[in-house]
């Protein structure tokens, strides 16, 4: 695990998962468990993302997010739930855009994003962005980097560009039971 950015609501770690590079993250995005082209509000109708159900191992793999970030968060809730997902972001033609709108994830303590493709050129688009006091901060998608955004800190993910590539991750949310 190897931190690379700590700043303000905003923490970006490196190789998170120990032993991950020969996992198949594959079995995350089976047709069997497609949830929905997601859509957003009206006002952010052309953007779409489209999300797989959560499986048994995902939740595992949820819970082992959270007890990494633990240590790192000095008011990480005593009692917390974790929903669990894996996302994808592509090009969706005249549907729409393979992106997702500025949003702050209200009603979480935090969202976890842990980035899956092995290989992915920065020119095809799918990069984080979190706003901060002073600037925006960009975040290139690399296997199993994990991003993870302190809410309420304003976030999206920009357009997938290359009608071809499919931006995957897996998404935890973290919930305050006591909040």
């Amino acid at each position: 695990m190897n931190i690379v950015y700590n700043k303000e609501n905003l923490l970006i770690i490196d190789d998170f998962f120990d032993n991950f590079d020969g996992f198949n993250t594959d079995k995350f995005f089976d047709k069997n468990n497609y949830r929905t082209g997601y859509t957003f509000p009206p006002e952010h109708s052309h953007f779409i993302i489209d999300q797989y159900t959560s499986i048994p191992e995902l939740r595992s793999l949820g819970s082992d997010a959270v007890n990494l970030i633990k240590p790192l968060s000095n008011n990480f809730p005593s009692k917390h739930s974790i929903q669990c997902g894996a996302h994808e972001v592509k090009w969706h033609g005249e549907k729409g855009l393979g992106a997702i709108p500025p949003h702050s994830d209200r009603g979480h303590y935090c969202g976890i994003t842990i980035c899956l493709n092995r290989t992915w050129d920065r020119a095809w688009g799918g990069w984080n962005y979190t706003f901060e006091s002073d600037n925006i901060k960009i975040t290139e998608p690399k296997f199993n980097r994990a991003i993870i955004i302190f809410a309420p800190n304003l976030h999206g993910v920009t357009p997938v560009w290359e009608t071809d590539k499919v931006r995957r991750t897996l998404q935890f949310f973290v919930d305050d039971l006591d909040a």
